[in-house]
C-alpha cells in the first residue's frame, strides 16, 4: 500500500493538487512507522521529495531526498 499511496500523492501533485498529495505521502509514512515495514520507504521518500518540488515549498525537497539516500 505504502507504495502505491506515494504513486498516488505523485498524480495529485501532478493535478496541482498539493494538499491531497501532502495527505497521501503523510498517510504512507505514518502507515510505515505503525507497520515497521520499510521495504518502500526509499522510493517512498524520493517520491515525496519530486511532489516537493512540484508544489509551493521546494526547499522541502532536498530534506526528503537526503532521507532517501540515506535510508537506501
Amino acid at each position: 500500500m505504502p507504495l502505491w499511496m506515494s504513486h498516488l500523492a505523485r498524480a495529485y501533485a501532478d493535478l496541482h493538487q498539493f494538499s491531497d498529495a501532502s495527505r497521501c505521502i503523510g498517510e504512507v509514512m505514518t502507515t510505515i512507522e505503525t507497520t515497521k515495514k520499510r521495504l518502500y520507504e526509499v522510493d517512498v521518500y524520493r517520491i515525496a521529495g519530486e511532489v516537493a518540488l512540484l508544489g509551493p515549498e521546494p526547499d522541502v525537497a532536498e530534506t526528503q531526498f537526503e532521507q532517501a539516500v540515506s535510508i537506501a
